[in-house]
């Protein structure tokens, strides 16, 4: 039995499952992408198929407010195969207008990885116009279906 063949695919096999561990993805997204000042805009970061060794560090972010709101883990092992992920989530505001690049970096095990540019427009308010997120008079009316309660019970409101 020839074992030559068998072994280049051990080989193979083993480079190539290698290779794909070595190589780390930062993704970055913002949401929404265009926005005013004052507003809030979601800034996260999907690092897959590897680790950072400290946070990442965000780049063109100059003018803004950033509150760092937490870090989420993810692994899944499906058919031999394991994926994992670390989501950084941010939040960013500004009273700045004007057109912002934002990019992440981080130190992974292979040296410095960077993140794509994330682009963020951000506008002046108009004050003629109200905005749709500003609300300055809302009346509720409450009311019960029962006057009366006990522990468990469900009441519904109108």
């Amino acid at each position: 039995m020839n074992r030559k063949p068998f072994l280049f695919f051990l080989i193979a096999i083993f480079f190539t499952s290698a290779s794909q561990a070595w190589a780390i993805n930062l993704e970055l997204s913002a949401n929404p992408s265009k926005t005013s000042v004052y507003q809030r805009i979601l800034l996260t970061l999907k690092v897959s198929d590897g680790k950072l060794k400290s946070p990442p560090d965000i780049k063109g972010a100059n003018g803004f407010d950033i509150s760092n709101t937490g870090t989420s883990t993810s692994f899944s092992f499906i058919n031999g195969v394991s994926n994992s992920s670390t989501t950084y989530s941010y939040i960013l505001s500004t009273s700045k207008a004007g057109t912002y690049n934002i990019q992440a970096e981080g130190e992974g095990d292979t040296g410095k990885i960077s993140s794509n540019t994330a682009e963020i427009a951000v506008q002046e308010v108009d004050e003629q116009q109200p905005s749709k997120d500003r609300l300055d008079k809302i009346f509720i009316k409450v009311e019960r279906s029962a006057n009366k309660g006990y522990i468990h019970q469900q009441l519904n409101y109108k």
